[in-house]
């Protein structure tokens, strides 16, 4: 049977009822670890049961009224994926092997639009590249270096106009030398 205890006694009366009393409690047989694990169990599918309360409470259009189109996509796999989820552990439990009943196939079906909705979450938190501004930085960008380089001309021009002005002052002083 299946134990609804919530606290170490209560697992410990459980254990008790199943084995009808005879000989002793069947928590004294389970090791210290296990015994461990299965409290940890326990207070764990308490956890599941209440979350789960939760949400059954309360109307599903007041529960996704709020959500956007998105949020209630991955609302609705979330919830699907971890119903199909405990009933894959509930065979577990039972002793059946969930890989050959179609709990898999359903948790499999379900998979393929978590991906492609967790896809869209990422689309949706990436940065938005503002087209005009890149456009904008890009042309600045080009004048600043057609700029530059008309600059650089100019000087190399200056610099080559200066050294010939140079040279001619320099022949014009040889020429009245040698007069």
């Amino acid at each position: 049977s299946f134990i609804t205890a919530t606290s170490p006694m209560e697992v410990d009366d459980d254990l008790e009822a199943d084995s009808g009393g005879v000989g002793g409690s069947q928590l004294d047989e389970i090791p210290d670890e296990i015994r461990a694990n299965l409290l940890r169990l326990v207070g764990s599918v308490d956890e599941v049961e209440s979350a789960f309360d939760a949400v059954m409470r309360q109307p599903y259009e007041e529960r996704t009224a709020d959500m956007t189109p998105l949020e209630k996509a991955k609302f609705d796999l979330t919830f699907l994926y971890g119903m199909n989820a405990l009933y894959w552990v509930y065979l577990r439990c039972q002793g059946q092997d969930p890989s050959k009943h179609s709990v898999r196939s359903e948790l499999d079906r379900v998979v393929g639009p978590m991906r492609r909705v967790q896809a869209e979450a990422d689309k949706a938190r990436q940065p938005r590249i503002d087209v005009d501004a890149a456009k904008r930085f890009v042309k600045a960008g080009m004048w600043r270096a057609a700029h530059d380089k008309a600059r650089q001309r100019r000087l190399e021009r200056e610099q080559a106009a200066a050294a010939a002005a140079d040279e001619k002052a320099i022949g014009d002083e040889n020429e009245e030398a040698n007069v």
